[in-house]
């Protein structure tokens, strides 16, 4: 039986974006670090909001590699707590290749605070 981890879940803290159209890099939240640099491809297994916004607030949460590619991933509304349909709705799992990338947030619906998700990876994050 290996003992190597097969799982990896971080969570990612965004400030409130303060207005539509307005984006927000998130941080890790043991280590703020922003930027990622996966080493090999790999799976979004589960994303989940462990804050939920105090109004009817919405975003677009995204990954967005260093040459500006961004690739959205689902809104916030998607992600919340009380939306644990398997699979949140054909979101997820998604691939992830390899690269430098961050974690970001549109604000699309005006939020009155900061979010946290927790992202969980098929793989470690290496």
């Amino acid at each position: 039986m290996s003992m190597t981890p097969t799982r990896t879940t971080i969570q990612i803290n965004y400030a409130d974006p303060t207005g539509v159209g307005n984006v927000v890099t998130g941080t890790e939240s043991l280590t703020s670090i922003s930027q990622f640099n996966f080493l090999r491809p790999n799976v979004i297994l589960d994303l989940v909001s462990t804050t939920a916004p105090a109004s009817l607030g919405d975003g677009l949460l995204s990954i967005q590699r260093l040459n500006g590619l961004t690739t959205q991933i689902a809104s916030l509304l998607q992600v919340l707590p009380s939306n644990q349909a398997p699979n949140r709705g054909g979101i997820v799992p998604k691939g992830v290749n390899a690269g430098q990338l961050q974690f970001i947030l549109e604000e699309t619906v005006t939020l009155d605070a900061g979010i946290n998700v927790r992202w969980t990876f098929a793989n470690p994050i290496i």
